[in-house]
């Protein structure tokens, strides 16, 4: 599938943020070596980054530019951007390195085994997992999601405090 990148204006069936040559001159600017991957694996990343990172786990400020954007982004209330573009750009990197999003068919186990038992008869199978090792779909991103937070709506929380 070809990307179709957003470019600030709620562009119809977008599909990523940022395209290749952004995200190129992203890594170049930092030193980093993206020579390993082609451009079909960076398109890829670029799609998951967007879609099944930033869209499926994030609500942002503000409503939508249209009714027919294909990205949740941009909004009324928020600044599109290349601030916003190096947080995608970051997102990418991390997918292409394997830190993002885990892919679910090539887990093995879900977290480090504490105990295992078997039995033979009825065909029986205990696993207990050491608590905090799960591996789960989302890997845990504190950098980047400092990064992703100032565009995040915190709608239906406690209410706004107030300081005498």
């Amino acid at each position: 599938m070809a990307l179709i990148t957003e470019d600030g204006t709620g562009v119809t069936g977008a599909n990523s943020y940022i395209d290749v040559a952004f995200l190129d001159a992203w890594a170049l600017s930092r030193n980093y070596d993206l020579s390993a991957y082609d451009t079909v694996k960076k398109e890829a990343a670029i799609q998951i980054a967007s879609q099944d990172w930033t869209d499926l786990f994030h609500n942002f400020k503000g409503d939508a530019l249209t009714t027919t954007q294909g990205l949740k982004m941009p909004t009324v209330d928020t600044v599109y951007d290349d601030k916003w573009r190096n947080v995608i750009a970051m997102a990418v990197y991390m997918q292409l390195r394997g830190l993002l999003l885990v892919d679910e068919t090539a887990l093995a186990v879900t977290g480090t085994i504490e105990s295992e038992s078997k039995s033979l008869g009825p065909l029986s199978k205990s696993v207990a997992y050491a608590k905090g090792t799960a591996q789960t779909y989302r890997r845990l991103t504190p950098s980047l999601d400092a990064a992703i937070n100032p565009y995040l709506s915190f709608a239906g929380g406690m209410g706004t405090l107030v300081r005498w």
